[in-house]
């Protein structure tokens, strides 16, 4: 969309804290700012010596063209597209089987990587639940099991035949100090020969 007026452009990049991007014609410059990645922002600016062009090639020209990045908090990877993947990265997957066993209520398995991995989430799924079943997680130390990020997932529910995600938009730095700890609640029991089988599939960037 066009915007007629440098300052009403510049107000609005400022507001919403967009990337400008320009292109220089000799006479002028086009000026755009992109949007969540479906819209364009635009505008030119002839090169009169006006204060229009004055102040864009003072405060803003030498930061304009910048990767447009997407913002990631501590410990989020810098990407270059709208995506949880990291540069340079592979996306990879690993399984795993929680068994709980005759007469148990509950058990665990800890996920964890020989070096450092950017982990985004997974998934499970189960034809063994009952109704009261639910999955939990927390992060903890490898060394001695201290909860550092308690209720990643905090009880959900478990259904028998739907597959349950549990993943991220983005994806986090998880150092080979730390592992995932998921824990499968059965409240109700399980009988002295039945034995419930969950399956278990992470996904994470190496």
């Amino acid at each position: 969309m066009d915007i007629a007026l440098w300052s009403d452009f510049k107000s609005l990049v400022t507001s919403k804290a967009l990337m400008i991007q320009y292109s220089d014609l000799g006479d002028k410059y086009d000026i755009y700012a992109p949007e969540a990645q479906t819209f364009l922002w635009h505008t030119f600016l002839s090169k009169d010596g006006g204060t229009d062009v004055t102040d864009f090639e003072t405060n803003y020209k030498a930061k304009a063209n910048a990767p447009l990045e997407v913002k990631a908090g501590t410990g989020r990877p810098v990407r270059y597209s709208n995506s949880p993947q990291p540069l340079n990265t592979y996306n990879k997957w690993k399984g795993y089987q929680a068994i709980i066993g005759p007469g148990s209520t509950f058990t665990f398995i800890d996920v964890q990587f020989p070096t450092q991995v950017y982990f985004r989430g997974g998934y499970l799924y189960t034809n063994d639940a009952d109704v009261d079943d639910t999955l939990s997680a927390n992060v903890l130390l490898v060394t001695n099991d201290s909860v550092l990020m308690p209720k990643m997932i905090d009880s959900v529910p478990i259904s028998s035949g739907i597959l349950i995600p549990f993943l991220s938009d983005e994806s986090m730095a998880f150092p080979s100090y730390y592992k995932l700890r998921l824990e499968i609640s059965c409240p109700d029991g399980i009988s002295e020969t039945e034995t419930k089988h969950h399956n278990i599939m992470v996904e994470f960037f190496q």
